[in-house]
């Protein structure tokens, strides 16, 4: 290519990017806004509400092209998820939390802490079987028919709270009828396999009952399965 061709390219290139240059920066300009706008502690603040607000209290900074503020303002955009919270303070801790798992129903109390959000869901399969979340409460329960729950409760201004839980079933004093399944981590079956129920025998008078456990079935005592009727036990993986 001709050395003066090159040159015009090149010049014609250069007042491009000026004309380019002055437009942002006159749109920039129309659109500043002076009076910062911070973060407050009253808000629940976002990793996206973050940067834009640090942009907005820096704008009339940016205002020549020639600052290197500009160049800092182009360059400094929010990478991953804007709607990540962010702390504003020393995070707090949960530090009383009390899960219990039995009988398929999962209770989860935060200790007091009011306004937290609590999600239980299946463990083995990252909860395709179950999953459940109560928002603003400070204890709930979800009635989840497997052996193993993950459990997490956060609320703002606290760190997470990670926990595991395994159903244990305790089947006393009942008649079963029809077909009946449950799936638990270990299971107890008998006359006085626990104290939370009255003492009575168990009978499947009729239909079918199914345990599968991941763990173990223990029959103690008093327990009968009419003619007619079924018990299969079962171990999942």
């Amino acid at each position: 290519m001709p050395q003066f061709l090159t040159l015009l390219i090149i010049s014609v290139m250069k007042k491009t990017l000026t004309i380019l240059l002055l437009a942002l920066s006159a749109s920039m300009t129309s659109y500043a806004q002076p009076d910062p706008v911070p973060l407050t502690p009253t808000i629940n603040p976002h990793y996206g509400d973050a940067v834009m607000v640090s942009k907005i209290d820096n704008i009339n900074e940016c205002k020549s092209y020639k600052s290197s503020f500009r160049w800092d303002f182009f360059s400094f955009n929010s990478l991953g998820d804007p709607e990540m919270p962010v702390f504003t303070n020393t995070p707090s801790s949960f530090t009383n939390i009390s899960v219990t798992f039995q009988n398929g129903v999962c209770n989860v109390s935060t200790g007091g802490v009011e306004n937290c959000t609590i999600c239980v869901m299946s463990k083995n399969d990252n909860g395709a079987s179950f999953y459940g979340v109560r928002k603003n409460v400070q204890e709930a329960s979800f009635n989840a028919n497997v052996d193993e729950c993950d459990v997490c409760v956060t609320k703002t201004g606290y760190l997470p709270y990670f926990t595991s839980a395994s159903n244990i079933t305790y089947i006393q004093n009942q008649t079963l009828t029809g077909n009946n399944t449950i799936y638990s981590s270990e299971t107890y079956i008998g006359r006085d396999v626990t104290t939370q129920e009255p003492q009575g025998n168990v009978v499947i008078q009729s239909g079918s009952l199914t345990i599968n456990s991941s763990n173990k079935t223990v029959i103690k005592n008093s327990f009968k399965v009419n003619t007619g009727a079924a018990l299969r036990i079962e171990k999942s993986n």
